[in-house]
């Protein structure tokens, strides 16, 4: 089944592209953390029960299985996954397993910005 997910995640990657040719738009793919991507002792207590809450064993598999299929190369998605690798347990960087509040995004958009040196 994780097979299907990375080959449809990379048939849409494919559509959009084309899309962004089409209007002479420079695309960036990043695949982004989410508290499956984390270490259990840099997780606050609510994003502890989020994760037991909603399990999704594969995606650390899924994670590494997009990057070591060619595509991710000929796409060069972005690996921002260790964004978050210096949160502290008190920092509650997620709504949900892959939703990040403002800090989060504002640590994951710093981490963006320094792979295209903005």
């Amino acid at each position: 089944m994780l097979g299907q997910i990375v080959n449809i995640y990379y048939e849409n990657i494919k559509v959009i592209n084309g899309i962004c040719r089409g209007y002479e738009i420079k695309c960036f793919f990043v695949w982004q953390p989410s508290v499956y991507t984390l270490t259990d002792n840099s997780l606050h207590e609510r994003e502890k029960k989020i994760r037991k809450d909603t399990p999704r064993s594969d995606y650390t598999k899924l994670t590494s299985m997009i990057f070591a299929d060619w595509r991710s190369k000929h796409y060069n998605i972005t690996d921002l996954t260790n964004s978050l690798d210096t949160k502290l347990p008190t920092d509650q960087f997620y709504n949900d397993w892959c939703h990040l509040t403002r800090e989060g995004n504002l640590l994951v958009a710093k981490a963006l910005a320094k792979k295209f040196r903005f």
